[in-house]
């Protein structure tokens, strides 16, 4: 009986998993501020949603102007009203190397051979 108990929760896990493995992939970019001084950093935070299995790191587009170094990564497994989703976040400290207005991405990320791409988003750097 104590097996039967532990098996249940083990197959609906299972059953559920791969029904995530067939979730749409999405991919965002999000920076925490949209105004920034040249002394600053900013965090960006690429968020890749329906999948934990990206074959690489994201390829950030427009970030020339800029340091960056990564903080690491995240992975998710959210119930929300029954339905259950998975992702992994991908955070970067980036500092301006001069001032300006900067369009930062899209992010780039490969899974399972296909390409996805995010939105990008605009940065002003001032003194």
């Amino acid at each position: 009986m104590k097996r039967l108990i532990f098996a249940i929760p083990v197959y609906l896990m299972i059953v559920l998993t791969a029904s995530v493995c067939r979730a749409d992939i999405s991919v965002n970019l999000k920076l925490d501020r949209s105004q920034t001084l040249l002394t600053d950093s900013v965090q960006l935070i690429v968020s890749v949603t329906g999948s934990r299995d990206s074959e690489s790191t994201p390829v950030i587009l427009g970030l020339e102007n800029f340091d960056v170094r990564s903080t690491g990564t995240a992975s998710r497994l959210e119930f929300i009203n029954g339905k259950m989703t998975s992702g992994v976040d991908y955070t970067y400290f980036i500092m301006p190397q001069k001032t300006g207005k900067f369009q930062v991405g899209p992010a780039r990320v490969q899974i399972k051979g296909k390409t996805y791409s995010s939105n990008t988003a605009g940065l002003r750097v001032v003194k």
